[in-house]
């Protein structure tokens, strides 16, 4: 093993990596979270761009939520909409720019 791809001993060995996707359907995101985390992200789209709900691509969206859950530990499912909800109004300035 190489000196980079060791974790260093202070650091969980997660800590700076995605956690690996889940591919088991059954450890897909309940759909009320994917509902929510949608809601959560149209309503930012929809403010940041002008918007209308005509102008949100569901399909993608929907695609990309599943991903970033896969990511997201089920015990944090419970707070991941409020913290999304969070980042993106403390970046909305930011994201205006993009």
């Amino acid at each position: 093993m190489e000196a980079d791809d060791r974790t260093p001993s202070h650091l969980p060995e997660t800590e700076g990596r995605f956690p690996a996707a889940r591919d088991d359907e059954a450890d897909q995101a309940p759909a009320d979270l994917i509902e929510q985390v949608l809601a959560v992200c149209e309503q930012h789209y929809a403010a940041v761009t002008g918007t209308g709900p005509e102008q949100w691509d569901r399909e993608s969206a929907l695609e990309i939520v599943d991903a970033a859950l896969r990511t997201v530990r089920p015990a944090d499912y419970g707070s991941y909409p409020q913290a999304l909800e969070a980042y993106l109004h403390g970046h909305r300035v930011r994201l205006e720019r993009l």
